[in-house]
């Protein structure tokens, strides 16, 4: 017997909410929300804006060349062909004999003027005794040359002096003797004035008697004769007391001149010795100087090629090149070919970053920085491609230098470069836009 099967009624209905209008506004607000942040994203932040240039590795490497202006036998040399040099180090010796020599001579001669113009100096302002200059009396503490020439100035000194006072003193005694003269005649004529009045009062007396008839004519004639002679005599003494003093005034002009000319010679040959001391000075320090340049140093550090010279005892003519120094490289530069389009934007002074696609295969990925030294008046044009561009100088700084060295990576001139000139800063829509914008600006313009 069969059962039949009873079926449930269904109580409780499943209902589908097939309504997606829900989601599509929750899918429409985020994409909105993500283009609006991208949105604003694009317009406010700031993007780092560059030139890019392609270059190569280039090194200033000028070979200074080392020559000897007077030339020499050459007495020692110290460095050989691949030596590296300081800068101040020593490198070859010419003999110094020659310049030592010419030393001694122009030494020996400027002690001579240097005493020669005290001894004049102490002459001209009549000093007791030459003031020697203090290089004189510090070269007679250990030269027996410099004692000598003091010796002989202050003897010469003496001498002279002695001559000069003897040619004025002779003068002097002439004056003396004329006043002396003076005087004894000014006393002759006090006598004789007093003798001529005696006899103009005893002629006075007589002419009294002779009125009154007591004395004859020739007794009052010779009173008269007395007194006139002695008149005459006055007259002529004090026509001698004149000579006198004429004669004196001329010895006195004469000692005056003879001083005067004295010093005038003594003046001259004093200025005429100055400038030859002064003649010694720069000759002298000529000398010092090419004595110093004996000793051939490096003008800077680097490494010696080229050496001419090998043996001792050679010759080297003037101005003869005796080697080359290679100097140490401190200093790398990148020529970057830059895009006439950007060259508004680039500019001395502007940062850079620098890549070097040879350095790839290395653990070193790091830009190197750099600083845009000079940029092209005007524009170059590759001979390969034919392409105008813009020369950059980019000195790489210093850290780049030390951080290439210190990961052992040697740049090598012609090396190829990536260069990022860093020009400014702009946003990503302002990026995005500059197509447009400059279409517009081309599609607006008149022709």
């Amino acid at each position: 017997m069969v059962s039949e099967a009873k079926v449930a009624p269904l109580n409780n209905v499943i209902t589908l909410d097939t309504d997606d209008r829900r989601y599509q506004t929750m899918g429409t607000v985020i994409i909105i929300g993500v283009f609006g942040v991208f949105a604003a994203w694009s317009a406010l932040a700031p993007l780092g804006s560059a030139a890019v240039a392609p270059g190569r590795v280039v090194v200033d490497m000028k070979k200074q060349v080392v020559q000897h202006r007077e030339g020499g036998v050459i007495e020692d040399i110290l460095v050989k062909d691949g030596d590296y040099v300081q800068k101040g180090q020593k490198l070859l010796v010419i003999s110094p004999t020659d310049a030592q020599s010419d030393q001694s001579s122009l030494s020996d001669q400027l002690l001579g003027y240097w005493g020669l113009e005290a001894r004049l100096n102490a002459e001209l302002e009549g000093q007791g005794k030459p003031a020697f200059p203090p290089e004189l009396l510090k070269d007679a503490e250990t030269q027996a040359r410099a004692r000598e020439i003091m010796a002989d100035e202050l003897q010469q000194f003496k001498v002279r002096s002695s001559a000069a006072a003897s040619e004025d003193r002779i003068l002097r005694q002439k004056v003396l003797q004329i006043s002396e003269q003076i005087q004894g005649v000014e006393s002759q004529i006090t006598s004789e004035r007093s003798l001529e009045a005696s006899y103009a009062k005893e002629a006075q007396q007589l002419q009294d008697l002779f009125d009154r008839k007591l004395i004859s004519n020739l007794q009052l004639n010779e009173a008269d004769r007395n007194r006139l002679a002695t008149a005459a005599k006055v007259a002529s003494l004090e026509s001698s007391k004149v000579d006198l003093k004429v004669q004196s005034s001329q010895a006195e002009e004469q000692l005056l001149l003879q001083q005067n000319q004295r010093n005038k010679e003594i003046a001259a040959q004093l200025g005429d010795v100055r400038l030859k001391i002064t003649d010694l000075r720069n000759r002298l320090g000529a000398v010092d100087a090419r004595l110093e340049r004996t000793v051939v140093v490096a003008p800077e550090a680097g490494t010696v090629v080229d050496l001419v010279y090998h043996t001792k005892g050679g010759v080297v003519d003037p101005g003869a090149r005796i080697l080359d120094i290679v100097p140490k490289i401190d200093s790398f530069q990148i020529e970057a070919s830059v895009n006439i389009s950007d060259i508004d934007k680039v500019r001395a002074g502007q940062e850079a970053d620098i890549r070097f696609p040879a350095f790839a295969s290395s653990s070193f990925l790091k830009v190197t920085p750099g600083e845009v030294k000079l940029i092209s008046a005007d524009t170059l044009t590759d001979p390969a491609t034919k392409q105008s561009y813009y020369q950059a100088r980019v000195e790489i700084k210093p850290e780049g230098v030390q951080e290439l060295s210190k990961h052992d990576l040697e740049l090598v001139q012609g090396m190829p470069a990536e260069v990022s000139i860093k020009t400014g800063e702009r946003t990503f829509l302002q990026y995005l836009m500059q197509p447009i914008t400059n279409m517009f600006n081309h599609a607006f313009n008149e022709d």
